[in-house]
């Protein structure tokens, strides 16, 4: 997908203090470190579920 196609799509995330944050899909994949973010759920693990 090009940027132009996700221009109309936006992000919606909770910052670093937990706070909500919406922004466009393009700006906020070039400058948000998702992965230094907390997760927004939890991801349960299931016993012998792969």
């Amino acid at each position: 997908m090009s940027v132009e196609a996700a221009d109309g799509f936006e992000a919606c995330f909770l910052d670093s203090v937990g706070q909500v944050v919406q922004q466009r899909w393009a700006d906020a994949a070039m400058n948000v470190a998702f992965e230094d973010l907390p997760p927004v759920s939890a991801f349960p693990a299931v016993p012998r579920r792969c």
